[in-house]
């Protein structure tokens, strides 16, 4: 068995901390001129109705973290109450809940090239959740819809009501599942099946209330849910089965939070299950149907991430990246090696990050 996230080669390992050494101390510099092409990006969602949704910028290759930097390109706010955040093609892709539209991004430049609403009935719907597939946007909305946005035209091609609010979404094994996170202000009891090409709804699967985040590995098809509960109960960690379209409550994880899987068929975990002042640890597991349990936690040199809101894994080198939601105003990505070593941390100079994409190369990592 696996008793890390992914594998990885030495040589990885000493690059990102060599340039990375020097992220813990000193202020975030400015954007640069040099094309962006290796690194990540980080959106901060901010503060519903303040309009301060920003990107950080993480450049490896020349040891930078630009803070506030869509801000410092474009000369104006990115947003308000930003919720997802895509890299597919050679663009990026923001769900900006507040401002009810969705902002599409150079991620070589960090230049905005376009903005993207959705519109029924006369009214632009409120973008919350973002996947893609065959040349795609998939974007879940908030008023219980799922919209298609063509990536060559930028326009919307199909809309589908569903059930309830698709906070996350996931592609596994050629289906789009998204959650039926609230029905009629209440949690919801189910996710849905649909086809990613012309969005019918293929199937209403049962799971626990509350259903919140999906995450695929799409190596081996897997797919696990977390359910937040229904105010009674406790939140669930699930396994399903894209081929059977079964449920399984994997029952010795208590308090699941957060989530996210690694390229190596490896799933980390964030259980809120202690009553420390640290509030709670990180296990692994593999992606193999079952969800098999790893031995030890995920950190294992002493370190620790105090108030976790997001875990992001770099599919290039199997880094992990904790974000952690320190005030209203910034908060710090802490980064592991695949093996649960820390690396170093960064500010991101705006508050709630929430959701993280990496660039390898000169193409984004899908």
């Amino acid at each position: 068995m696996k008793k890390h996230l992914i594998s990885l080669a030495a040589v990885s390992v000493m690059l990102l901390v060599t340039t990375l050494s020097c992220m813990d101390e000193g202020p975030a510099t400015e954007p640069t001129d040099i094309k962006f092409t290796y690194g990540a990006y980080f959106l901060n969602g901010g503060n519903a109705g303040r309009n301060d949704a920003e990107l950080t910028q993480l450049n490896t290759l020349y040891s930078i973290v630009n803070q506030n930097v869509f801000k410092a390109v474009n000369g104006k706010a990115l947003g308000d109450d930003g919720k997802d955040l895509l890299a597919y093609g050679d663009r990026m892709y923001v769900a900006l809940a507040g401002s009810r539209r969705i902002s599409v991004i150079d991620p070589s430049s960090c230049k905005e090239s376009a903005t993207i609403k959705v519109e029924a009935e006369g009214d632009n719907l409120t973008p919350v959740s973002l996947a893609a597939f065959e040349g795609s946007i998939l974007v879940g909305l908030k008023e219980g819809c799922v919209a298609a946005i063509d990536t060559a035209t930028l326009k919307v091609t199909s809309l589908q009501t569903i059930e309830g609010e698709p906070v996350d979404m996931a592609v596994a094994n050629q289906k789009l599942y998204v959650t039926n996170y609230r029905v009629d202000g209440q949690p919801g009891t189910a996710i849905q099946m649909l086809n990613p090409v012309d969005l019918h709804v293929m199937k209403t699967i049962d799971v626990r209330p509350g259903p919140r985040y999906l995450t695929a590995d799409p190596t081996n098809n897997t797919l696990f849910l977390i359910s937040e509960g229904d105010g009674n109960g406790e939140s669930a960690f699930q396994y399903i089965d894209t081929d059977l379209e079964e449920v399984s409550v994997i029952g010795d994880v208590v308090k699941p939070a957060l989530m996210a899987a690694g390229p190596d068929q490896s799933l980390v975990v964030y259980v809120k299950d202690t009553d420390d002042e640290l509030g709670g640890r990180f296990i692994v597991f593999t992606t193999s149907p079952g969800a098999q349990k790893v031995e030890g936690g995920f950190i294992r040199d002493g370190s620790y991430v105090r108030n976790p809101c997001g875990i992001f894994v770099d599919q290039a080198t199997g880094n992990v990246y904790i974000a952690e939601k320190t005030g209203a105003d910034y908060g710090n990505v802490f980064i592991y090696t695949s093996y649960g070593q820390y690396i170093t941390s960064f500010n991101t100079g705006a508050g709630n990050p929430c959701a993280g994409v990496f660039l390898s190369g000169e193409t984004t990592v899908k």
